[in-house]
């Protein structure tokens, strides 16, 4: 820019004509043209936002004020916001920089006024004060023309496929021949607005990572920064199907999931669950298995890899049923000894997620050998009926129309002996015949255990020791009791 240094005249002396070595000099600074930021006095912020652009981007802004008696008289740099006194007319000058209170503005009238030419015009006066406002287009210098610079990207990240829009801010943009993304040229248009240019241009396709992002004009290319800094991020995934819409709360199906960019899938959850057994297949499918535990519900399926999470769309939900409660058909026996653990084959529905056997209140012990079948082993118990109450996760069953019997073994009876005379001095062989001895524990002869040999079940053979002379009683006693005295249980000893 040319300054007043190139001309005698000064400010002031305008009674003097430039010479023609200072018309010379003045036809290396022209000006192409102008903008008009705005008309028209109480723009409000609007006001502010243009002239803080026009600036930021390196270009002054004259403006036009009313004039009032104290602006006539300002002596320092002291905020001006205030309208007093007589009112003047309307004035033209200079605003060349901005702060957080107003702008700075360098007036005509010489170093003796305001704060050595300048003065600092509040927010509150441009906004509602300044009647109309203009920058200059197509400066020519002597001087190389001024580079371009970003000062700030719309967008800061995008994805590696391009096409995202981003409007860069700076200055000296005007003339923008290039604007490249790292080393990848991108298409761009020029904005204008308020007399200050901005570029618009679409991201180009790009590998993952940071770029910068530079602008070319007459004046060279922008300096790389902190305001230039572009990342390229791969897409995240997306769920767009799932192999099934429903699963049982039992866990252990395994679904897949079709999508994109799967590939290094870390995650699958079912709303904030994880699910297991992830293994990605391809870069659009996947497969995980439902874990169990879970309530019956509507539970949403997204995918997450380094590069993100999926977003939760309608065909990733997964609907958990619970299985149904089991049920009994048929018992492979019905009844069993007080005395002994009875095996029962089960058959039903339902237990492939079986969990408890009971029987009055008592968790029985189980094997599941199918989908449709269990052995339950059925304790020994006192004599009576009971029902047999199965649980798995879809509720439970009692089996009331089959009950379980537990039947109290039958006492045993003697019902000969042979011989059923025998020496008092001697030791006697004799076969016992009776009913119910099968599982004889104990054999007694006038009280005293004797040794016996099992020959069936409805026969003994013992040997009888010496004994006094006279009648004796045989007893036998196994689980379902000890044999009654009868004269078929009665051996005589003899002298």
């Amino acid at each position: 820019m040319d300054t007043q240094d190139d001309y005698t005249q000064g400010t002031l002396n305008w009674q003097v004509a430039p010479t023609a070595a200072e018309i010379a000099n003045a036809a290396n600074y022209k000006v192409a043209g102008w903008n008009l930021l705005w008309s028209g006095d109480k723009q409000g912020d609007k006001a502010k936002t243009a002239i803080k652009t026009a600036i930021a981007g390196g270009s002054p802004v004259a403006i036009g004020i009313p004039v009032f008696r104290d602006f006539m008289y300002l002596n320092s740099g002291s905020l001006y916001n205030t309208l007093s006194g007589a009112s003047l007319g309307g004035h033209m000058i200079t605003a060349y920089a901005y702060d957080a209170d107003g702008v700075w503005i360098r007036n005509q009238w010489g170093t003796s006024w305001g704060a050595s030419g300048d003065a600092h015009l509040s927010w509150a006066f441009v906004n509602t004060d300044v009647s109309a406002a203009y920058t200059v287009t197509g400066l020519t210098t002597k001087a190389t023309a001024a580079g371009p610079s970003v000062s700030s990207l719309s967008v800061a990240r995008g994805p590696v496929a391009g096409g995202t829009q981003v409007t860069i801010a700076g200055a000296n943009l005007s003339g923008t021949t290039a604007v490249k993304f790292g080393d990848t040229p991108a298409t761009f248009h020029k904005s204008e607005a308020y007399g200050v240019t901005t570029l618009v241009a679409t991201a180009p396709a790009h590998a993952k990572g940071n770029v910068d992002v530079t602008v070319t004009a007459a004046g060279g290319t922008s300096v790389a920064g902190a305001a230039t800094k572009y990342a390229y991020v791969p897409p995240a995934p997306a769920v767009t199907r799932l192999s099934a819409q429903s699963a049982s709360t039992a866990g252990g199906a395994t679904i897949t999931v079709t999508g994109t960019d799967l590939t290094g899938a870390t995650a699958v959850r079912l709303g904030a669950v994880a699910a297991t057994g992830v293994k990605v297949t391809s870069a659009t499918s996947l497969n995980f298995t439902v874990p169990a535990g879970l309530a019956a519900g509507g539970y949403d399926v997204t995918v997450t890899t380094p590069d993100g999470t999926s977003a939760v769309v309608a065909a990733g939900r997964l609907t958990l049923v619970a299985p149904p409660a089991p049920t009994v058909s048929a018992l492979s026996v019905s009844s069993g000894p007080t005395n002994a653990a009875t095996a029962v084959t089960v058959t039903g529905t339902g237990f492939g997620t079986i969990k408890t056997v009971t029987a009055s209140g008592t968790n029985l012990t189980f094997v599941k050998q199918s989908e449709t079948q269990l052995l339950v082993t059925m304790p020994a118990h006192a004599a009576g009926k009971v029902t047999l109450r199965l649980t798995n996760l879809g509720g439970s069953f009692e089996a009331t129309a089959l009950p379980f019997t537990y039947v109290a073994p039958p006492a045993p009876a003697v019902t000969s002996l042979s011989p059923s005379l025998g020496s008092a001095k001697a030791s006697t062989t004799v076969e016992l015949t009776g009913t119910n001895i099968g599982n004889a524990t104990k054999v007694t002869v006038g009280g005293v255990a004797v040794s016996f040999t099992k020959i069936s079940d409805t026969k003994l053979r013992l040997v009888l020791p010496p004994h006094a002379a006279g009648a004796t009683t045989v007893l036998v006693t196994t689980t379902g009791g000890t044999s009654a005295a009868s004269a078929a249980a009665t051996f005589t000893y003899r002298v």
